[in-house]
This record gives C-alpha cells, structure tokens and sequence, in this order.
C-alpha cells in the first residue's frame, strides 16, 4: 500500500535503513529507470515551469516520476498544479471531470 501512495505522489522509491549503526544516506536516491519515454510540463499562472512528470515504460509497465522545479527535488510539488494552467486562465469555459482508474479481472 505504501508503495503505491509513493508511487502516486511521484517519489523515487527508497529503501529504508533497518539497522541502527548504519549512518544514514544524505545523498540523493537514484533513478535507474533509464531514459523517460514521454514528458509533461506544467507551468503556473505567470507561465513559468513549475513541474515536469517523466514517464517510463520497462518491463514492470508504465512508472512516472515528478520533478518540483521550484524545489529541485524528485516530488510532487506541496500543491499540486493542474496541467496547462496559463491555458485554463485564458479559456472562457473550463469542464473538470473525475479521472477513475480501471482494474482488469
């Protein structure tokens, strides 16, 4: 369950640290996902890029990954942005619909 709110808010998986006197890991995780297939830019009201999620496609199927630009971590920014929104603000009409997941059987 863990592994899929993490995955949701778009954090490199992490292992944690089980024993007690090893010191802990202050570098960066890295991503060994190789080259991210597609990409999506978001940008805030002032058109300024505030996110990019990365997908990637191997063997285990699809896994995105979000950049906050802001904070130059591999995270979901602390509020999400919602995609194209300089194009939401100029639109006379916006229709916001609910996106629910499928699960094959």
């Amino acid at each position: 369950m863990l592994t899929e709110i993490n995955d949701w808010l778009g954090n490199i998986p992490v292992s944690p640290t089980i024993w007690k006197n090893q010191p802990v890991q202050k570098s960066p995780p890295i991503d060994t996902l190789g080259k991210p297939s597609k990409s999506w830019n978001y940008f805030d009201q002032n058109n300024r890029l505030s996110a990019v999620v990365y997908r990637y496609d191997n063997e285990d199927g699809k896994q995105f990954r979000i950049w906050d630009v802001k904070n130059k971590k591999s995270q979901a920014p602390k509020i999400r942005p919602l995609y194209n929104i300089p194009g939401i603000i100029s639109s006379k009409k916006v229709i916001i619909v609910e996106e629910k997941s499928r699960q094959m059987l």
